[in-house]
């Protein structure tokens, strides 16, 4: 009795769980980076670098999906409809890498401001680097209504 539960279970699930990834849409790969300026909360250091990393990566995702498509995308249409909340369009991330780097020498895009009390030591920023997926069908649906 046990066993046919069991395999009446297993078989629910088996065939239910592809459509319940399937509302998700398909995951797409992306590799992003993010920074954030010194502050004294460490906590919020990695908090803003992270929160960039995934809106990095969503943007990735974006341009991938608009050079897909064969699409031209006002980006300041983009950047408020899609870019504004980077978070609704990721299933997982895992940070990959993380840590402060001194730049001596032009600090990245990936900076919003840089403090004015940079000297001859360079400029400090805490990176944090991802490994994102991507809610590929999310970004198509909202893309669409975008173009709309």
């Amino acid at each position: 009795m046990k066993a046919l539960i069991l395999a009446i279970l297993l078989f629910v699930v088996s065939t239910a769980l592809p459509a319940f990834t399937g509302v998700a849409g398909a995951a797409m790969a992306v590799k992003a980076e993010g920074a954030s300026n010194r502050t004294n909360d460490a906590t919020e250091e990695k908090r803003i670098a992270i929160d960039k990393a995934l809106k990095n990566a969503v943007t990735e995702a974006l341009h991938a999906v608009v050079k897909d498509e064969g699409l031209s995308l006002d980006t300041s249409l983009a950047d408020k409809e899609i870019l504004s909340s980077p978070r609704s369009y990721i299933l997982n991330y895992k940070v990959v890498s993380e840590g402060w780097v001194t730049h001596m020498g032009p600090t990245p895009s990936i900076v919003d401001s840089i403090p004015a009390e940079r000297d001859a030591g360079g400029v400090e920023l805490y990176h944090v680097w991802i490994e994102a997926s991507v809610d590929d069908g999310a970004i198509r649906a909202s893309l669409g209504s975008v173009m709309a």
